[in-house]
């Protein structure tokens, strides 16, 4: 993202200016309804997990988003990462689809499920 357009977006959406809302509203808004009516497509034909279509396309731009701000505002020599944007929209995508983890590596892995308890992140295996 141009860094101008970034500055000039923090700017009116801290400071309450009606731009804020004119991009949430003819950009967000669009964004969010174009994808999540193509994930919640795919999610009926099978090829997706059932969430909801607004937390993928939030992870998706925060990844996106946070990339931008780094590269404009903490890293612009991009010490951290050496990528073009394009290249980060491709693996950030990748990610996303299909996630970072092997099969083997999910089993494995253990999150807090419910009330504390743990649960393989595949749900497999729930300890109480």
């Amino acid at each position: 993202m141009d860094p101008e357009f970034q500055r000039l977006l923090l700017h009116s959406a801290l400071e309450g200016h009606e731009l804020s809302e004119m991009f949430f509203e003819k950009f967000i808004l669009r964004v969010y309804g174009l994808l999540g009516a193509y994930i919640a497509e795919r999610q009926r034909d099978g090829a997706m997990i059932k969430i909801d279509p607004a937390i993928v396309i939030r992870a998706f731009i925060g990844m996106i988003i946070h990339h931008s701000l780094n590269n404009n505002l903490w890293d612009p020599n991009r010490r951290l990462l050496k990528i073009s944007n394009q290249e980060a929209a491709k693996q950030f995508t990748d990610i996303l689809l299909n996630g970072i983890s092997t099969s083997d590596a999910t089993k494995s892995v253990k999150s807090p499920g419910r009330n504390g308890r743990k649960t393989a992140v595949n749900g497999a295996s729930r300890k109480k």
